[in-house]
């Protein structure tokens, strides 16, 4: 059924049926990123990587399927359009998890995907000198999706531990070049791992969650109709895609090796909290209290606030993308100091909280109407670099415009279409740390819970995911009892 149902949201869009989310129900977003959600790789290259769309060639008709390291081509419609049934797809992976058979490919070939960048362009530079494997990396690069089905066995109730698979995999089963990889657990837990650099979130989010309601069930776990008596017809057989990896021993080993130490470093912690019900009862923003929580927790483990960053869409505008949203602020500082003084009042306290709330809220409608100024200031710099102005002007060698954003933020769309459902939703979204000794922190909003995704590299001499992790539920608890007193 993912497949069924992404392929259809694949048809609904390139006949342009997609219906635009809204902003407030009224105004709506721009779709121009969702041609990438689909027939869309980012190919390395030595100097610049480019993103490699596919979406308006003809014709698109398979998925990509990875299963024990093995690539294979399923053929999902047909020449005409016509999309197959879910019983057809079937068949073909029960064909292709027959052709996989119990035996793992170690080659590792996705582990090139991992390398830096310039060291990948180098190695698939000399890939596509083979015709073989030319026509695999397109195969791979054209398809309208790509699936990863897996062998592990993920708990249903052990969210970290799904977190973790998802983020990264094994040495196999990520192209992480690839738009999105969808990954399907032999339990059916199913996630998605998200090139970042052709779209954003809240365009990712729209496609799960069609997919994800695009399926019922009843008493008895039997799809219901209309799929039930849908028929399949007859295509392609699925087909195992070839690699010549001869002379490229020594690279596979170094790119396993070193998705091997990425894997290692990598620091993720999953925990929940209660929901945006709490602020709301409040009468406070509830993103904005969120914010705050990570501005106290910070502050409380480090004795400092630091450059944060928080995105905003601007899809409102054509070919919109994201802006900056600056949660840190002379009254965000003013709260943090407050909060644990014993000299200062609750009250006053509160009202240091609605301050800092009301600023960041402001802040992102803002950002959200292109007033921002981060991306701006992005484009006059690349300008100055490209022409070689020399020197550069005084704002970009500034102390303030250097920092890194040690506390990167982002909360995770749901609700982006009229169909959700809490039960089909998703539990948790996840990005990894820009910054060696900062934090990478997703929250995914509900009435009753958030689930936060706190990464971190364990290399760092600062960070520690699981005590910042801890750091944030304990703030959560003290602004809640703050207003409970």
């Amino acid at each position: 059924m993912i497949i069924y149902s992404t392929t259809m949201f694949f048809v609904k869009l390139r006949k342009g049926g997609l219906e635009n989310p809204r902003a407030a129900n009224i105004v709506p977003f721009c779709l121009d990123c969702h041609q990438y959600l689909h027939a869309t790789v980012r190919e390395p290259g030595e100097e610049i990587d480019k993103i490699v769309n596919y979406f308006g060639a003809e014709p698109l008709t398979h998925f990509v399927i990875i299963r024990r390291g093995k690539y294979y081509k399923l053929q999902v419609l047909s020449v005409g359009g016509q999309v197959q049934s879910p019983l057809g797809i079937r068949r073909g992976l029960e064909k292709i998890m027959e052709m996989a058979g119990d035996d793992d490919d170690e080659s590792g070939v996705a582990s090139f995907t991992a390398l830096p960048r310039t060291q990948w362009a180098k190695i698939h530079g000399r890939m596509k000198e083979k015709e073989v494997n030319k026509e695999t990396l397109r195969t791979i690069g054209s398809s309208i999706g790509l699936i990863a089905l897996e062998t592990q066995d993920m708990d249903n109730d052990d969210i970290e531990k799904q977190a973790k698979f998802l983020f990264h995999g094994d040495l196999h089963n990520r192209w992480f070049d690839k738009c999105i990889t969808l990954s399907v657990a032999s339990s059916a837990v199913v996630g998605a791992n998200v090139e970042h650099s052709a779209l954003d979130a809240t365009v990712a989010g729209q496609m799960w969650e069609y997919v994800m309601t695009d399926e019922e069930y009843d008493e008895r776990g039997r799809v219901i109709e209309p799929f039930r008596n849908q028929r399949a017809f007859p295509v392609a057989p699925p087909t195992h895609l070839q690699w010549d990896l001869n002379g490229l021993e020594e690279d596979l080993e170094h790119s396993k090796a070193h998705l091997r130490q990425m894997i290692a470093d990598s620091d993720l912690v999953v925990i929940q909290t209660y929901g945006k019900a709490v602020p709301k009862k409040c009468r406070l923003s509830p993103d904005g209290w969120f914010q705050m929580a990570m501005q106290l927790a910070h502050y409380r483990k480090y004795n400092e606030n630091v450059l944060t960053y928080e995105s905003a869409t601007t899809r409102l505008y054509y070919k919109g993308r994201t802006e900056t949203i600056r949660p840190v602020t002379e009254k965000s500082v003013q709260f943090c100091k407050a909060f644990d003084d014993k000299s200062v009042p609750p009250e006053d306290v509160k009202k240091y909280l609605k301050e800092a709330t009301d600023l960041q809220c402001r802040y992102k409608m803002e950002a959200m109407r292109g007033l921002g100024v981060d991306r701006h200031l992005f484009g006059l710099y690349c300008v100055a670099k490209g022409t070689n102005t020399d020197p550069l002007p005084d704002l970009f060698t500034d102390k303030a415009f250097n920092l890194r954003f040690n506390l990167s933020t982002s909360q995770t769309p749901v609700r982006t279409t009229d169909r959700w459902r809490l039960e089909r939703s998703s539990v948790c979204g996840g990005f990894g740390t820009v910054t060696d000794n900062g934090y990478g922190v997703s929250y995914l909003v509900y009435d009753d819970y958030v689930t936060w995704s706190v990464h971190s590299k364990r290399s760092s001499p600062r960070t520690d995911s699981q005590e910042f992790a801890e750091c944030i539920r304990q703030a959560m608890d003290d602004l809640r009892r703050l207003f409970d007193a």
